[in-house]
């Protein structure tokens, strides 16, 4: 869990993360599907207008490069993103609705 935190304040306080061009979506996390490149793409249980990924569902990609992403975040998102799922718990996630697969910048996990 103390990695868990630490990684989510790196990805916060990283100098992209501050950018008011991404929007926030809270969801549950239905799915997960990780790619051979490294990437991964999160399916959210409730869509959001925002995001129109060129698959047509409501799935959101953290891929390294993208968005301001580096791989130390990659890694700590994934973490947090495994949490939300075994636990049932939202994940909020900030991202870039202008790019053609939703890439993600940050997540928060929501208890709530």
């Amino acid at each position: 869990m103390k990695t868990i935190l630490i990684g989510m304040a790196c990805v916060l306080l990283s100098s992209t993360a501050w950018s008011s061009d991404y929007v926030w979506h809270t969801s549950k996390v239905t799915g997960l599907h990780i790619t051979s490149s490294g990437s991964f793409v999160i399916s959210l249980q409730d869509g959001n207008d925002s995001c129109s990924p060129i698959t047509g569902d409501d799935q959101y990609t953290v891929s390294v490069g993208e968005s301001g992403m580096r791989e130390v975040g990659r890694k700590n998102i994934l973490a947090t993103v495994m949490v939300a799922l075994s636990q049932g718990a939202k994940l909020s996630i900030a991202f870039d609705p202008v790019s053609p697969s939703c890439y993600v910048n940050r997540v928060q996990l929501r208890y709530i």
